[in-house]
């Protein structure tokens, strides 16, 4: 992977975890009550709002909203498959 790939990839997960920090709040993914079917519905609804995006930084945040349900939807499915979800 090139540097400059480096640092974008870098760039992204920064606006990650700074959207998982402002929403940490909200249910833990990792909890039984957050289902994977509430995370694959949160998923869609998240790609709905990045079709209503119009300004660069709208698409950056609802990309970064994106890649963490898919993270959280990966992350219990590794959780269920090992068993120690």
């Amino acid at each position: 992977m090139a540097m400059s790939d480096c640092r974008r990839l870098t760039r992204f997960v920064d606006v990650m975890a700074k959207k998982l920090e402002a929403n940490s709040h909200k249910l833990d993914w990792r909890c039984e009550e957050c289902s994977m079917g509430f995370l694959e519905d949160r998923l869609r609804d998240e790609l709905l709002e990045l079709e209503n995006a119009t300004t660069p930084a709208e698409i950056v945040e609802e990309c970064a909203d994106i890649a963490n349900f898919a993270m959280m939807i990966a992350d219990k499915a590794r959780g269920q498959k090992q068993g120690d979800d």
